[in-house]
């Protein structure tokens, strides 16, 4: 009976650890990319904040949020704001699975784009900006580690939540 109880532990044991070896790779191989920056320059704060999901490295979907404040409620440089952003962001308008909305509020512009890297087109979205490139992997998918040093190149700072 000894010996019995004694293979019953080591196989408990071993399937423990394999589940735990298990469950820390899948967690530290999914989870989000949260990067962030601030700049203020002549009474206007410049406010950027990036999500990223990603699974096995690879982004899956990002959302950016774009805020420029002013001190002083200005509607006309908003406006103008508001114009610059929409000329930006127009090439990207025919394509699926990227979504860009811009609002003001009060004295804040708010520019919400979303990217879902799973569907999109990516060969449209390099036609439209080559620089994705730099972020694209060798299998054409966009890897969370490119995406975060260029987020860092802008000044961001960035952390991993799983």
């Amino acid at each position: 009976m000894r010996k019995e109880n004694r293979r019953y532990i080591i196989f408990t044991t071993t399937i423990a650890i394999i589940f735990l070896i298990g469950l820390y790779f899948y967690k530290t191989n999914t989870g989000t990319l949260v990067c962030s920056s601030t700049s203020y320059e002549d009474g206007i704060e410049y406010k950027l904040e990036y999500s990223a999901t990603y699974k096995n490295r690879k982004v899956l979907k990002v959302k950016t949020i774009e805020r420029i404040t002013l001190d002083e409620a200005d509607e006309d440089t908003l406006e103008e704001y508001r114009t610059t952003l929409k000329e930006l962001y127009s090439d990207y308008n025919e394509l699926d699975y990227y979504e860009n909305n811009i609002s003001i509020k009060d004295t804040t512009l708010n520019s919400v784009t979303t990217i879902n890297y799973q569907k999109i087109d990516m060969e449209k979205l390099i036609e439209i900006d080559s620089s994705i490139k730099n972020i694209i992997d060798k299998n054409n998918n966009v890897s969370v580690t490119k995406l975060k040093k260029q987020f860092q190149s802008t000044g961001a700072i960035c952390h991993y939540k799983n």
